[in-house]
């Protein structure tokens, strides 16, 4: 009997499947921009930048930053510091009363 389908998970979803599972996730949860214009995701990419991005506002250490990415040098890593520090954030933390 040959099987059909992906339920086992253990074939990767087709590139376009995945880039409209993606689409109707952001749809769904209603991601927006920072001025509420809603995000249509589509690349996984946006999500790595995101974290790493996020982790660099936060204070994370360059080195830890670099290994957690998987950078082989600082440079790119320096990227998400550099967009972090350019960024104006809404919320600050801790939060001021």
């Amino acid at each position: 009997m040959q099987r059909t389908g992906n339920r086992q998970g253990d074939k990767p979803y087709p590139s376009g499947t995945y880039s409209w599972m993606l689409r109707e996730f952001s749809k769904t949860v209603e991601i927006t921009d920072g001025r509420g214009k809603p995000v249509g995701l589509s690349h996984t990419h946006r999500f790595r930048h995101t974290k790493l991005t996020r982790l660099a506002e936060l204070g994370l250490p360059v080195h830890v930053l670099m290994r957690y990415a998987g950078h082989a040098t600082p440079s790119m890593s320096m990227h998400y510091v550099a967009t972090a520090r350019n960024t104006p954030s809404r919320h600050s933390w801790p939060p001021r009363n």
